[in-house]
């Protein structure tokens, strides 16, 4: 049963502990797997196959996987490698949602060979058929209220593009684009995570699980590491599910949950105890 699962920080791998879930029982994955060898990772291998398998089996239909991914440069190359696993997310029967972009505000200074400072990573955003949840995420329009006399904006439709609409006047808000910045390791949230290699920002995993899911529902990462993603989904009154194969990790993941339940204390509002 799911429920075995729910509310924990689980040391093992990854793979072995999916294929004992029930089939459509996640409603929500977000990860950050150890891309192309660039951080070290206790010398554990990564099975991306099985792994993406055991992730279309145990996802709700209407359910997504955000996978966040790089890629290293070796001999003079980008290894394609995000690339290479969306399409077998794709092969495998995932749609490709939106490809988005993490953008760091603070990139770490890199060696010049003859190409620019690296400054994001790709968020591949996947759905197991039709979105099922969308809380789109609004940003304030730059001229909220202006007047904008004779200026139009496209009119999107199936047949042929007019300007033909008027922006009039302009909006208070607008959906955020899929380009998404945020400061690395400088939160004091963040700072928690510092002992683990390559933690992404506690905002990046806040905003995907408001964005692609509700409350009391489930997010796994089965890549967790230091439990960012977990934190996020407890903090935001969703289940989680944390798995990692490295036992440092996660007892740092369940340092990091039990700080939260203490800080949240009596005013927490989750459903369910939460058991480490």
């Amino acid at each position: 049963m799911i429920s075995d699962y729910i509310n924990k920080i689980i040391n093992g791998n990854c793979v072995d502990i999916m294929k004992a879930m029930p089939d459509n029982s996640i409603d929500m994955c977000i990860t950050s797997p150890p891309y192309d060898n660039l951080r070290t990772y206790k010398g554990f291998i990564f099975p991306f196959d099985d792994i993406a398998k055991q992730l279309f089996r145990i996802i709700k239909d209407g359910g997504i996987v955000v996978w966040i991914v790089c890629d290293a440069t070796i001999n003079g190359s980008e290894t394609c490698t995000s690339f290479k696993q969306a399409m077998d997310f794709v092969n495998i029967g995932f749609n490709l949602h939106d490809t988005m972009i993490f953008r760091k505000t603070n990139p770490v200074p890199q060696i010049y060979r003859k190409r620019y400072n690296n400054e994001f990573e790709y968020m591949f955003v996947f759905s197991k058929g039709a979105v099922a949840t969308h809380h789109a995420l609004k940003m304030p329009c730059l001229h909220a209220g202006l007047e904008l006399k004779g200026t139009t904006y496209k009119n999107y439709s199936k047949g042929e593009q007019k300007r033909g609409k008027l922006a009039n006047p302009v909006k208070s808000e607008k959906i955020k684009g899929n380009i998404w910045e945020y400061v690395v390791g400088k939160k004091a949230v963040d700072q928690e995570a510092k002992s683990h290699p390559a933690p992404f920002p506690y905002d990046l995993a806040k905003d995907h699980i408001l964005s692609w899911s509700n409350e009391n529902d489930i997010v796994l990462d089965p890549m967790c590491g230091s439990g960012t993603s977990c934190v996020a989904a407890f903090d935001n009154n969703r289940k989680f599910i944390g798995i990692d194969i490295c036992a440092e990790y996660c007892a740092l993941s369940k340092e990091r949950i039990e700080k939260h339940i203490h800080d949240v204390g009596i005013f927490s509002n989750l459903s369910l105890a939460v058991n480490l």
